[in-house]
């Protein structure tokens, strides 16, 4: 149980005080969640350097970046039966929450 005479109120200083210590920390967070963004997308936009996997993605018509590389084999995967290669799939590209589709078919 608590012992009421040790707590100390939160004043108008101290609330401020901790506002802004949150908001500073906040903000750090929110620059290296945009720097990271612009690191992958960066990364993805860079041409392949296997000529088999090039010429893979260049059959299909597709551009050889490494974003169309990782869609391919998210897609093998899947193919393959990786649950998790589905749920993504399907979350990212599909817009469509895996869990909620696949209880709105079930059969039991």
């Amino acid at each position: 149980m608590a012992n009421n005479k040790n707590l100390k109120p939160f004043t108008s200083d101290t609330a401020k005080e901790n506002g802004r210590k949150g908001g500073i920390a906040s903000g750090i967070s929110r620059n290296k969640d945009k720097d990271f963004t612009y690191l992958i997308k960066h990364i993805a936009q860079q041409e392949l350097t296997d000529e088999e996997t090039k010429a893979e993605l260049v059959k299909m018509g597709l551009d050889t970046d490494i974003r169309n590389l990782i869609i391919f084999k998210m897609l093998e995967e899947a193919k393959q039966g990786n649950y998790k290669a589905i749920q993504k799939l399907f979350d990212t590209f599909l817009a469509v929450d895996y869990n909620q589709l696949q209880h709105s078919f079930d059969l039991s």
